[in-house]
C-alpha cells in the first residue's frame, strides 16, 4: 500500500487549474502532497493517530501559486510560493513519521511544493492565487483514507471528506474566524 498527505485544492483554484489541463475535469483533483509518499510498517492506526494529533494544534497555514515550471521538461507544474510555514508543517511532520513509515527516496535534495498540472508548456504563466491549507488529506491506494479540518478541528472519512455541503460548512467558518 502506498499512503500520501495532501492538500485538496477546491473552489476557484480547482476551476481555473481544470480550465487550464487537459485532463478530464471529473479525473482532475488538483493537489499539494506534502512529506514524501509512504508505506507504513507497522499499525495504520497509530500512523493516523499521530498525524491527527500532530494536526489539532496548527491552525490554517496560508501559501500562494505563481508561476509554471516543469520537470525534466516532462511535467509541467504550477510552484507554490510563500510556502516557508508549509514547508516546515511538511518537515516536522515527516520528522515525527520517521519512525513509523518507510519513506520512498526523495527525488530532489530541496522539497518543492507544486501543484502538477498537464497543460501546454507555452501557456501563459498562472496568476498569483493565494490559498490556506485547510484541510490535510491522507490518501491510501488512491483513495481517501482520512482528512483532518484544521478549521473545525474534525477528523473526517472518506464520505464526510468527499461531502460538498461539508466543505462549504469549512470555508464559511473559516470565512468568519479569518
Amino acid at each position: 500500500m502506498s499512503y500520501y498527505l495532501e492538500i485538496w485544492l477546491r473552489g476557484f483554484v480547482k476551476d481555473y487549474f481544470s480550465q487550464i489541463s487537459q485532463i478530464d475535469k471529473e479525473d482532475y483533483h488538483p493537489h499539494i502532497t506534502l512529506v514524501r509518499p509512504f508505506d507504513i510498517s507497522d499499525s495504520e492506526k497509530d500512523v493516523r493517530k499521530k498525524v491527527v494529533d500532530f494536526c489539532q494544534c496548527k491552525s490554517p497555514i496560508p501559501f500562494s501559486l505563481e508561476g509554471k515550471g516543469n520537470f525534466d521538461s516532462k511535467t509541467n507544474y504550477i510552484p507554490v510560493i510563500n510556502a516557508n510555514e508549509l514547508l516546515k508543517f511538511n518537515n516536522d511532520l515527516e520528522c515525527l513519521l520517521e519512525r513509523d513509515v518507510e519513506f520512498y527516496q526523495k527525488l530532489n535534495d530541496e522539497k518543492i511544493l507544486h501543484v502538477t498540472t498537464n497543460f501546454e508548456y507555452n501557456t501563459e504563466d498562472c496568476p498569483r492565487i493565494d490559498q490556506y491549507m485547510l484541510r490535510l488529506t491522507g490518501i491510501r491506494d488512491n483513495l481517501i483514507w482520512f482528512s483532518y479540518d484544521f478549521v473545525t478541528g474534525e477528523v473526517l472519512n472518506r464520505d464526510e471528506s468527499l461531502n460538498h455541503s461539508r466543505w462549504i460548512q469549512t470555508v464559511q467558518k473559516f470565512s468568519k474566524k479569518y
